[in-house]
């Protein structure tokens, strides 16, 4: 397995998420409409680059828009993901297994949409970001939460992306997984203890 170059966290949030994060430090992002059709247009052309179907997967974005990808899946195509996973230890796995260190965080918003992203890019480096207490403290709440779908790619510029999304109003506690990456930058799904 190849440890990823950074590491993409990418939680989907609604709107009242995305107000405390930019209240308690975190910069907002717009994506307008041109930049996320330049964003698919890459995404497609890198995909066609190494002879893949850049819709292969079929997937969809909230606002109905066919997502292209360029790359690989790490826990499967199934639309749904993979279901009832918790992050509570992968931040603690990213910064003490692959030595990353976060180097940016904002919320994301792209034009027709009503949701968000928290955006959080970890990268071997020497000087981190620092969040305000109570910035780290959402994130810890929103990390602990158990999310409904999680979608995992390995992209071609060698980075990881991590997609959690809908958290999940309630969770069967013996289904309940929690992501972990481990030194070698192999994710697993691990069985609560």
């Amino acid at each position: 397995m190849e440890t990823p170059k950074t590491v993409k966290l990418n939680v989907r949030i609604n709107p009242r998420w995305a107000e405390k994060l930019n209240a308690a430090g975190i910069t907002p992002f717009v994506r307008t409409a041109d930049a996320d059709k330049a964003l698919r247009a890459r995404q497609a052309g890198e995909a066609a680059g190494k002879g893949l179907d850049p819709f292969r997967g079929e997937r969809k974005d909230a606002t109905g828009t066919v997502r292209p990808d360029s790359g690989k899946p790490v826990l499967g195509w199934d639309a749904e993901g993979r279901q009832s996973i918790t992050l509570r230890h992968f931040l603690a796995d990213v910064v003490g297994n692959l030595q990353m260190v976060l180097v940016n965080a904002n919320t994301m918003q792209k034009e027709g949409d009503k949701m968000s992203s928290l955006r959080m890019t970890f990268a071997p480096k020497d000087e981190a970001v620092v969040l305000s207490l109570e910035a780290q403290g959402l994130v810890n709440e929103l990390l602990n939460r158990t999310y409904d779908h999680l979608h995992c790619f390995r992209n071609p510029d060698g980075s990881l992306t991590v997609n959690p999304s809908h958290i999940a109003e309630q969770a069967d506690p013996a289904e309940i997984r929690d992501l972990r990456i481990h030194t070698d930058g192999s994710l697993r799904c691990e069985k609560r203890s």
